[in-house]
C-alpha cells in the first residue's frame, strides 16, 4: 500500500470510529455468537488502529498534529474551521495533515 491508500484507509476507519467505539463498549465478546464475535474483533481492530495512529501522531509530530487530524477525520470538522481555530490558512492545514500522515503511515 502506498501512502495515499493508507491515508484513505485511515480516513475511512476514522469515519466509523465513534460508532464502533460505542458499539464495542456495549458488547461482551464472551457471550456473542460466532459471527458477532468476528464483527467485534474487526471493530476492535479498527478503533485500535485509529487510536494507535493518533498516539503515533502525537509522539512523532506533536499534539497539534494529533488534534488537527482528530478534528478533521473523527469530529468531521472542515479544513476551514480548523484553520480558523489555529489562525492559519486552509491550505496550510491540508499541507500539514498530508505531511504528518505521510510520516506516520
Amino acid at each position: 500500500m502506498n501512502v495515499k491508500e493508507k491515508t484513505e484507509a485511515f480516513r475511512a476507519t476514522c469515519r466509523v470510529y465513534k460508532k464502533e467505539k460505542e458499539n464495542i463498549s456495549q458488547m461482551n465478546p464472551d457471550t456473542l455468537p460466532e459471527g458477532d464475535k468476528q464483527l467485534y474483533i474487526f471493530m476492535k481492530e479498527d478503533t485500535e488502529f485509529v487510536e494507535k495512529t493518533c498516539e503515533k501522531l502525537a509522539r512523532e509530530c506533536g499534539n497539534v498534529a494529533r488534534m488537527t487530524v482528530w478534528l478533521l477525520f473523527i469530529e468531521g470538522r472542515t479544513q476551514e474551521s480548523v484553520a480558523e481555530q489555529y489562525g492559519i490558512t486552509r491550505r496550510t492545514v491540508q499541507y500539514q495533515v498530508n505531511k504528518w500522515l505521510t510520516k506516520v503511515l
